[in-house]
């Protein structure tokens, strides 16, 4: 689907290039929320720390806990 919208966009449809943003805000959300829902877990699953999910994200504990960890 993102090939399919580059390469639309690249024969000059703008249209496209807005479903392009705007999917990639709904991505950043949802992984924001996912990072945010694992590192939080619920009462069946215990939460991942920040270094447990840095590690998936290849990014440091730090990196993960400043994008991640501020207010819902």
């Amino acid at each position: 689907m993102i090939r399919a919208h580059r390469k639309r966009v690249a024969t000059g449809n703008a249209e496209d290039l807005a479903d392009l943003v705007q999917l990639r805000a709904e991505l950043d959300e949802a992984i924001n929320e996912g990072a945010r829902a694992l590192h939080d877990g619920t009462a069946d699953h215990p939460g991942l720390s920040w270094t447990e999910i840095a590690s998936v994200l290849g990014v440091s504990r730090q990196a993960a806990r400043q994008r991640f960890g501020g207010a819902a």
